[in-house]
């Protein structure tokens, strides 16, 4: 994904978990992609639980196909996403070679940090689908392939893909949240849930003497358990030299909720809700007030 602006970057590079890829151009469309006179694979076990393949006898499709499954009623997803979702890879007629359900672990990336099938394979679908992609090489690991993995050159890739969310760069916690508490004297938070916050610190206002959390609007969602989670950040130093913001740069982003990390605050904060975390100085990195609109556990 791309990374925040080179301020925000040193303003919180010492409280945020950022993944940085390289991204490729994509388009959006809802056109589904047959798989032509090809058969694909079928595909054996329920919706949110770790599937099976049978190939068929035949040759691969071999352009780009991509096959709802179980149709979702969620939001729609867009090119420049970033998706949540469970998944398993296999090489056609070949061994896995990646499961996030064996993993227990989802994914979460932008679409256009994948390789070019999912972006285009996936782009138009909704929330709660079930889909199957067959990934010819020139949208997956091209003649080269995947050294480390089963993956060989000219392999043509099959994903089962179960879409649990998809977020823009403008989204926001719930805008039903509910308001619950207000921020210390001389920290400044300006807008209603379900819109961008700004923050900003008075000058002369104390700096915090350890991490805190503020629930500012209380979501709706599951409480969020000790990982990751999915958030928009608004943050500042306590100067206020060094603003930035998700909302205008990246977009969504991880952070860790693991106990020892600043944002292990945010454990138990459910779903859908806008949290002020302030952290304080240490060393060489300022006192951070920071506006988090909690997006989903991943």
């Amino acid at each position: 994904m791309r990374r925040p602006t080179a301020a925000l970057v040193g303003l919180i590079a010492a409280v945020l978990v950022l993944t940085g890829c390289t991204l490729t151009s994509t388009t959006d469309h809802a056109t589904p992609l047959p798989s032509g006179d090809a058969a694909m694979p079928e595909v054996v076990g329920s919706p949110g639980t770790d599937p099976a393949l049978r190939f068929p006898s035949t040759p691969p499709p071999t352009a780009l196909a991509s096959e709802v499954l179980i149709e979702g009623h969620g939001t729609t997803v867009h090119a420049n996403d970033l998706v949540v979702a469970n998944y398993l890879g296999q090489v056609w007629d070949g061994p896995v070679f990646d499961s996030s359900y064996a993993r227990g672990e989802v994914l979460a990336e932008h679409l256009r940090t994948l390789v070019p099938g999912w972006a285009d394979g996936l782009t138009g679908r909704t929330v709660g689908s079930r889909v199957l992609l067959s990934v010819p090489p020139a949208e997956g690991y091209g003649t080269v392939g995947k050294p480390g993995t089963p993956i060989g050159g000219n392999d043509t890739i099959v994903f089962v893909v179960d879409l649990l969310g998809s977020f823009g760069t403008a989204a926001c916690g719930d805008p039903s949240a509910k308001t619950t508490g207000v921020p210390p004297d001389g920290v400044v938070v300006s807008g209603l849930p379900g819109a961008p916050p700004s923050i900003r610190v008075a000058d002369g206002t104390p700096e915090p003497g350890r991490t805190s959390a503020t629930v500012l609007a209380r979501g709706s969602g599951a409480h969020l358990t000790p990982g990751t989670a999915l958030v928009q950040i608004a943050a500042t130093d306590w100067a206020g030299t060094h603003p930035g913001s998700t909302w205008n740069d990246s977009g969504p982003i991880q952070v860790s909720t693991r106990d020892g990390a600043p944002y292990a605050v945010l454990s138990a904060v459910p779903v859908g809700s806008r949290v002020l975390v302030l952290v304080p100085a240490s060393g060489s990195v300022p006192a951070v007030a920071s506006v988090v609109d909690v997006l989903a556990q991943t």
